[in-house]
């Protein structure tokens, strides 16, 4: 069986949440007996190659017993969360857009514009004299 792992994201409405944590306690279970029955059968000659290999084994399934409690964890802490910020009264603001001009940005610009335009100016009557000699 492969070790990699991925993750996902789905959705499922409020009312199911319940019956997915159920799933997955279910599946943590399952997992601790998997791990149960990898201990009971371990040799007892754990100082060998064998044995080893059964260690290892006892680790893998607990790892998955943790990823499992893990994940339980995570769906738990965005539920509180999703019910905290519900019973919260919340404050109607915009979002921040980097791009929307402040006062110090647009006070910077008028500075730029207003040099800019002055050198537009000084060149073109810099043109205007050039051309009349």
């Amino acid at each position: 069986m492969s070790q990699q792992r991925v993750n996902i994201q789905f959705s499922i409405d409020i009312e199911e949440l319940p019956n997915e944590i159920e799933r997955l306690v279910s599946k943590f279970g399952d997992e601790l007996e998997e791990t149960s029955t990898i201990y009971s059968e371990l040799s007892e000659d754990v100082i060998s190659i064998a044995g080893l290999d059964e260690i290892s084994k006892l680790r893998i399934s607990l790892a998955r017993a943790d990823h499992i409690l893990d994940d339980i964890s995570k769906i738990t802490n965005g539920y509180i969360q999703l019910k905290t910020q519900n019973n919260s009264p919340t404050v109607e603001s915009e979002p921040m857009n980097p791009f929307t001009p402040n006062s110090d940005t647009l006070n910077g610009l008028e500075e730029k514009l207003k040099a800019f335009t002055n050198r537009v100016v000084d060149e073109q009557s810099s043109k205007v004299s050039n051309n009349e000699q």
